[in-house]
C-alpha cells in the first residue's frame, strides 16, 4: 500500500473547521485509500529537507517510498516554492495565487523545464465550510433587512492599497470604509447588511483574499478589479463578481495609479448598485463556484486531483 507523509504548520488551531489548509480534511480522505502520517510543527521548526516553510499556507505531500513531494500552497507570493522547486523529488505544486507572469519571471533558467508542474491550485476561506454551513440562514437575513447600498469596504490598508484613502477622502458620501480588524462573528454580522462587498488583493503579489471566498459562500456580491491571479476552476469577470478594469503591475499586482483605481471604483458601483438582478446572478453564480471548489469534500477532491496524489 502506498504511504504518503503531510508537513505542514499551523497555528495551534483546535480542529479542521479552523485548517485553511484542509490538512485534516486531507489526512482523513487519503487516509481510506492509503497509509498516511500527518506531521504538524510550529514555525521555528518547520523545515522540510532543510528549506524552511515559509507559512501557513504551505503543506507538502510526500510519497513515503519514493520521496517524491507535491506542493499545495495559497499564500501571497506564489514564488515561495520556488526553493523547493530546485529538489530533485519535486513532483509539482498547485498554487491558489497562481500568478504566471510572476512564476515566468522568476523560474530559474536551469528549472525551466519543471514550469508545468506548477499549476493553479484552490484558495480557502478563513472558517472553513463557513459559507456551506451558513448560506441559507444568511440568505434569509439578508431578505428581512435594509441593505445597505454604499461602497463598503473593512480591512487593513497597506501602502499598496492607497486607493481606499483616496476612496475615504473623495468619495466620503458614496463609500463606508471601515479600518481596523473585527472579530470574525463581528465582522461577518457586518458584511452580510451590504448590497455589495469591495474586495481587494493588492498585498505583495497576493490577488485573491479570504474575504471574496467567503462572500462568495454566503452569496454576498463582491466588486473587485478583475482577477490577475488563476484558480483551477476559473473566477470570471463579470460572472464571479463585479468587475472593476484598471491596470495593475502584473508581478505584484498592485495600481499603476491609486487614484484612477478609486474613480473607476466608483463608476463601476453606482452602474451596479441598483441592479438587483444582475447582483443576484453574481452572488448565485459565486455560489455555484464555491460549492464546486470549497465546500466538502470537493475542496479535498480536488487537490489530490489536480495534484495528482494518486500517482505521486
Amino acid at each position: 500500500m502506498k504511504r504518503f507523509n503531510i508537513y505542514a504548520y499551523h497555528y495551534g488551531l483546535p480542529d479542521h473547521r479552523f485548517d485553511n489548509g484542509m490538512t485534516y480534511k486531507l489526512v482523513e480522505t487519503l487516509g481510506e485509500t492509503y497509509e498516511v502520517e500527518l506531521h504538524l510543527t510550529d514555525a521555528s521548526v518547520s523545515q522540510y529537507r532543510d528549506i524552511q516553510i515559509p507559512h501557513g499556507s504551505l503543506s507538502i505531500i510526500e510519497n513515503a517510498d519514493t520521496g517524491k513531494f507535491h506542493i499545495s500552497e495559497f499564500g501571497d507570493v506564489c514564488t515561495n516554492i520556488m526553493p523547493f522547486v530546485e529538489l530533485d523529488d519535486f513532483a509539482g505544486a498547485t498554487c491558489g495565487q497562481y500568478n504566471a507572469y510572476r512564476i515566468d519571471k522568476d523560474l530559474p533558467e536551469g528549472l525551466k523545464h519543471k514550469r508545468d508542474l506548477i499549476r493553479p491550485g484552490y484558495y480557502p476561506e478563513t472558517i472553513w465550510q463557513f459559507g456551506t454551513l451558513n448560506y441559507d440562514g444568511i440568505q434569509k437575513h439578508r431578505s428581512q433587512v435594509k441593505l445597505q447600498d454604499k461602497l463598503y469596504f473593512r480591512g487593513t490598508v497597506y501602502p499598496q492599497r492607497a486607493c481606499i484613502h483616496i476612496l475615504q477622502q473623495k468619495y466620503a458620501e458614496d463609500v463606508s470604509i471601515n479600518l481596523g480588524r473585527l472579530p470574525f462573528e463581528q465582522f461577518m454580522s457586518e458584511l452580510v447588511t451590504q448590497k455589495i462587498v469591495l474586495g481587494l488583493g493588492m498585498n505583495i503579489g497576493g490577488d485573491i483574499c479570504f474575504r471574496d471566498i467567503e462572500m462568495f459562500g454566503i452569496g454576498v456580491p463582491v466588486m473587485r478589479p478583475q482577477l490577475r491571479v488563476e484558480q483551477h476552476d476559473p473566477l470570471i469577470p463579470n460572472v464571479h463578481y463585479v468587475s472593476v478594469d484598471i491596470d495593475l503591475d502584473p508581478y505584484y499586482l498592485t495600481p499603476y495609479d491609486h487614484e484612477a483605481t478609486a474613480d473607476a471604483m466608483i463608476v463601476r458601483h453606482k452602474e451596479v448598485v441598483n441592479d438587483d438582478a444582475f447582483l443576484k446572478e453574481i452572488a448565485d453564480n459565486a455560489k455555484e463556484w464555491y460549492n464546486r471548489n470549497c465546500s466538502d469534500p470537493d475542496i479535498v477532491n480536488n487537490l489530490i486531483h489536480i495534484g495528482n496524489l494518486g500517482n505521486l
